[in-house]
């Protein structure tokens, strides 16, 4: 197994070593050579009939200026091989994919729906009342000096926050007593309910980012008072990253002087005497 600079096994190999420790396998080598039946289909020649703007810009975009596709009449029933039909395939793929649209689809595909979302935000005691005070306006009647505390917190937290379709979001980018309702992004307020699902979906399903990392992968798209605490809490105490982890190797402390006691410093001891 590769080791690291710092000494130990890289992290991304030992993830993969934890994943597949409740498994048994062997490993078995097979050469290049014995491949054949794998090669001779990547090569198999076969007359496909691609749509013609498509197949003309996919290869295009891969040799520019080496074909005149526009003036051939054989564009549309062009003899191919699947090499070449994988390859067209895969440059229309990477012109409408990239590391966002990659993201966001993942993300969507684990994270929870918005139905459930909005059941926990109407369950949890602080979002209720926020969506309340968002919906009606009217603060709680003030009995003591914590209550008038609680409304102007109350105050301060609903105008920075938006209540749309059913969800709650709070909006960023705006200053801290700003009164004004200019446009700013949105991100989904996440109660107390569903905030470890979030750091189990933005750690473990994405490779354990670091603390600073999955803060600013997380911190794009959800908010919820404390944030950063909990995620540098979580990463902290993931077992997986503790294992990965190569020990912490301090300096050792140094030794206490000892006194030796030779028969020239017990004379002098005894002289002081």
């Amino acid at each position: 197994m590769k080791d690291t600079v710092e000494g130990g096994p890289a992290s991304r190999l030992m993830r993969w070593a934890l994943k597949l420790a409740k498994y048994r396998f062997t490993i078995e080598h097979k050469p290049g050579a014995l491949h054949k039946d794998a090669d001779g289909i990547s090569r198999l020649v076969a007359y496909i009939d691609l749509d013609r703007r498509t197949y003309i810009n996919a290869v295009q975009t891969l040799n520019p200026g080496s074909f005149e596709f526009e003036s051939s009449r054989k564009a549309r029933t062009h003899t191919t091989t699947a090499r070449s039909l994988q390859t067209a395939g895969r440059a229309i793929r990477r012109n409408n994919t990239n590391h966002s649209s990659i993201l966001e689809d993942y993300l969507h595909s684990n994270a929870q729906s918005h139905q459930a979302i909005a059941e926990a935000q109407q369950s949890n005691p602080i979002t209720r009342e926020i969506i309340t005070f968002l919906i009606t306006g009217l603060p709680l009647d003030p009995m003591s000096s914590a209550d008038l505390k609680h409304n102007h917190w109350l105050y301060k937290e609903s105008n920075r926050c938006v209540y749309k379709d059913n969800l709650l979001y709070r909006r960023i980018g705006l200053p801290e007593n700003s009164d004004s309702q200019a446009p700013a992004a949105l991100r989904l307020y996440v109660p107390a309910s569903l905030r470890h699902s979030y750091l189990v979906l933005f750690h473990e399903h994405l490779c354990h980012l670091g603390s600073t990392r999955m803060a600013q992968v997380l911190r794009a798209r959800f908010y919820w008072p404390g944030q950063s605490k909990d995620i540098y809490t979580h990463v902290k105490e993931c077992h997986e990253c503790t294992l990965a982890k190569s020990p912490f190797r301090g300096r050792p402390h140094p030794k206490a002087l000892s006194l030796v006691l030779t028969p020239l410093i017990e004379s002098l001891l005894t002289l002081s005497r």
